[in-house]
């Protein structure tokens, strides 16, 4: 699940420091979000409830995410996954051109900022101590990435954490988001995990979107996570 080697291992925006220097989240309802500010969850879950990569404002997102159930409800809590590729492979190619050609910004500066106005009990562990300033958690990505070995493309136009399209306004950016976003619904794309006691996931964050189904409610569904660095995304138009 994690590595003493924290060049390798990326340190996220709600974290925990375990034992031995390594670096994990953990990912633990009800009692975690019990235990924020209302408006920090009401954030957290617009973001989470929808298909998403983790996050696209660093520099370098997370390459793959490693994942492990401790305690899962008796029912609910599942995982669904939808493949990036696909939904860039089957677009119509005007829409491909179009995607190929934007950049998209990404920020995390609003819940930090909102975290850092409420009192300490009620905050988020952001990283602090691992050395990231606030102007970090904004960069530009393009739309649609490419792997940096196969040179296949993929959609990179998320709703987590997404500004607006580079040049267009946030109205326009939103209107062909949510198109975007409506396609990655469609089931034939779709693998969905039910966590079992010690099941390991690892996935591909690049090019693989995800979202949690909280319809557990109250129970717990305890996991926890790691994540690799991955590289700056990089599109056709820089080749």
């Amino acid at each position: 699940m994690t590595s003493p080697d924290l060049n390798s291992y990326h340190p996220d925006l709600i974290i925990e420091q375990a034992t031995n220097g390594w670096r994990i989240i953990r990912l633990n309802r009800p009692k975690s979000l019990h235990a924020l500010d209302e408006s920090i969850v009401s954030a957290l879950l617009s973001v989470f409830e929808h298909f998403h990569t983790d996050s696209p404002f660093l520099l370098h997102p997370p390459k793959c995410i490693v994942m492990r159930a401790l305690e899962v409800p008796q029912w609910g809590g599942d995982t669904a996954f939808s493949n990036a590729y696909l939904v860039y492979e089957d677009l119509s190619p005007g829409m491909k051109n179009l995607l190929d050609g934007l950049d998209v910004v990404y920020s995390g500066k609003e819940i930090w900022s909102r975290n850092e106005k409420l009192p300490p009990e009620k905050r988020l562990r952001l990283r602090e101590t691992h050395g990231f300033s606030e102007e970090e958690l904004e960069n530009i990505h393009p739309a649609v990435r490419i792997h940096p070995r196969t040179g296949r493309k993929a959609l990179f136009a998320t709703s987590a954490y997404f500004r607006h399209f580079v040049g267009w306004s946030e109205d326009e950016s939103r209107s062909l988001l949510n198109y975007l976003q409506s396609l990655a619904q469609h089931l034939h794309y779709h693998c969905r995990v039910k966590w079992q006691k010690d099941t390991l996931l690892v996935w591909d964050n690049r090019f693989t979107l995800h979202r949690g189904i909280h319809d557990f409610k109250y129970e717990k569904r305890h996991l926890i996570r790691t994540t690799v660095v991955g590289e700056r995304p990089v599109s056709s138009r820089d080749q």
